[in-house]
């Protein structure tokens, strides 16, 4: 019981300490934005465009969790929100290191 405890405790100091560095990074980021400019470009969209890019570029991690589901052998069922989890991970992978490493993680995970 001690040792899930401490794990617990573990994970939600590794939350903590990535929520603070992620907002840091969003909050840097932001500080370079020329808000102006921004807000002169989003006047100019078509939101006709801009709704279905999001909404598709949202589902990416939907579909793609999806697909590795459907390549999976049927005598191995892994549950939706672990699926969506890996998903998530290779996608961050494949933005962040070079070449296919992101897609090779997903294939290990």
């Amino acid at each position: 019981m001690a040792d899930q405890e401490a794990i617990r405790r573990r994970v939600g100091w590794g939350w903590g300490i990535a929520l603070v560095v992620a907002t840091g990074t969003l909050l840097w980021g932001l500080s370079a934005l020329d808000l102006n400019a921004v807000g002169a470009a989003l006047r100019r969209t078509n939101p006709l465009w801009l709704i279905p890019a999001l909404a598709l570029n949202l589902s990416t991690i939907g579909l793609w969790a999806a697909l590795w589901r459907l390549l999976l052998p049927r005598s191995l069922r892994i549950p939706w929100k672990r699926m969506v989890g890996v998903s998530a991970v290779m996608a961050m992978m494949a933005n962040t290191v070079p070449l296919m490493a992101g897609h090779a993680t997903g294939t290990l995970l």
